[in-house]
């Protein structure tokens, strides 16, 4: 405890009117006291006696002093201090000071004071990893494609240098963000992210936004500037897209490995076995968003049946895939136990013919065929959207943008139909909409 030395002045004379009102109470309660008993003691001895002994008191604080000093006291509470004891806080609180800096204000804290400089480097403190947002990179404007390119190679070696810092650290990552084109060889992301991986400790990450198809940040720079297109040039294009494929399945395999307990995840998704394999390893997902990787990219259904299998606990999904539609049209069966939310508006080509999905409340859904205008149902026969909803979704709630009525399973009303003609593949509705 500071001694009285150290107290301030309104502090010390607050304590001393208080014990001094206090003592004043006191001993006037004991005089008084003393004061009747030694009345009772008399009037045993001698009834014609009174003996009364006047109570010796002490001066009281007068209050309009005591109102002056609790004043005082009050505005002394109320100045802030010339400097704020940053250094006196825990560690714990510093880095939340710290978790509201950027990547870049980071930097220049490090260089503040040796302290700074090993607080920097705490793992918990880089658990929110944006490898999309760092650094900003100005890609557009007038300047010329050489200018651009200067400034995106500066870019990359300050996001690899920025890759080895966190390899170096090993961070406590809960959320981690990148857009690198994987297949890139030359720019050589594949080998920084997998680093990063395998370094960082990824148990607690539970938001993933895997953008590996394309680098937002790289100037677009035609390689051929030809206007016609040849075989060579389809050939290339395929082989640069299987390569960055090849990749991603290395890349997603190690990734659901050291983050199996993601919860959140977003990537352009490749549909092929191995890894559908790999995403299984995902079980406490619960929002998934599959972007389109390529065109040409044939959907089965055993691998929608495998995907809802393996997300046990899925409550959003967001998909969008172009299969071929036409006289080969294959109608697909969606069935979950969990999904609430379900949107398919992105798709080309996916045509429903069976839903049960009885915790579904949001469905978006839009009749885009891939390769032209869907066939006339003489030779196939497409289900009505609102039949299938009435069969397989008892807790819809809104279709599209459209919140629908209590008894739209009974009664199609006029907002009903109008969403129906637009987004339904079946004859009659399809007919309408061409009207």
């Amino acid at each position: 405890m500071a001694s009285d030395s150290e107290d301030p002045t309104w502090l010390r004379r607050f304590r001393s009117s208080s014990f001094s009102s206090e003592l004043g109470d006191d001993e006037d309660k004991a005089a008084r006291r003393g004061s009747v008993g030694a009345q009772k003691k008399g009037a045993d001895r001698n009834r014609s006696v009174s003996t009364i002994v006047a109570p010796k008191k002490c001066k009281p604080v007068p209050s309009h002093e005591f109102a002056v000093s609790l004043k005082s006291a009050a505005e002394l509470l109320l100045l802030k201090p010339e400097k704020f004891p940053f250094q006196s806080l825990p560690k714990d609180m510093k880095l939340h000071v710290f978790s509201w800096l950027g990547p870049a204000e980071r930097g220049v804290a490090a260089r503040v004071c040796q302290d700074w400089s090993i607080l920097m480097k705490s793992p918990q403190l880089w658990s929110d990893i944006d490898l999309v947002t760092f650094p900003p990179h100005p890609n557009e404007g007038d300047l010329e494609s050489d200018a651009n390119l200067v400034m995106y190679e500066a870019y990359r070696r300050r996001t690899k240098k920025f890759i080895n810092y966190l390899v170096s650290i090993r961070p406590m990552m809960r959320r981690f963000c990148f857009g690198f084109d994987i297949g890139d060889v030359k720019d050589g992301w594949m080998e920084g992210l997998q680093a990063l991986l395998r370094t960082a400790q990824c148990q607690d990450l539970e938001y993933a936004e895997l953008n590996w198809n394309e680098t937002p940040a790289k100037p677009f720079v035609p390689e051929n500037m030809s206007v016609t297109w040849c075989t060579n040039d389809y050939k290339d294009l395929m082989y640069r897209h299987r390569h960055r494929q090849r990749y991603f399945v290395k890349f997603f395999e190690v990734f659901t490995v050291v983050a199996p307990n993601v919860v959140k995840l977003i990537l352009p998704f490749d549909w092929t076995e191995r890894s559908l394999r790999a995403l299984s390893r995902l079980l406490n997902l619960e929002s998934l968003n599959l972007g389109k990787y390529f065109i040409f990219q044939p959907l089965e259904q055993q691998q929608l049946d495998t995907l809802f299998r393996s997300a046990p606990l899925l409550k959003r999904l967001t998909m969008e895939v172009w299969t071929p539609s036409g006289r080969g049209l294959q109608l697909f069966q969606m069935q979950s136990e969990t999904l609430e939310y379900l949107d398919v508006s992105m798709c080309r080509g996916f045509y429903l013919d069976r839903l049960q999905l009885p915790m579904l409340q949001v469905f978006k859904v839009s009749n885009c065929p891939m390769n032209g205008p869907l066939v006339s149902g003489e030779g196939i026969d497409i289900s009505c959207m609102h039949d299938l909803l009435c069969r397989g979704t008892p807790n819809l709630k809104q279709l599209n943008e459209s919140r629908l009525a209590g008894n739209w399973k009974d009664s199609v009303d006029d907002q009903l139909e109008g969403v129906l003609k637009t987004v339904c593949p079946c004859a009659r509705h399809a007919a309408d909409g061409s009207d």
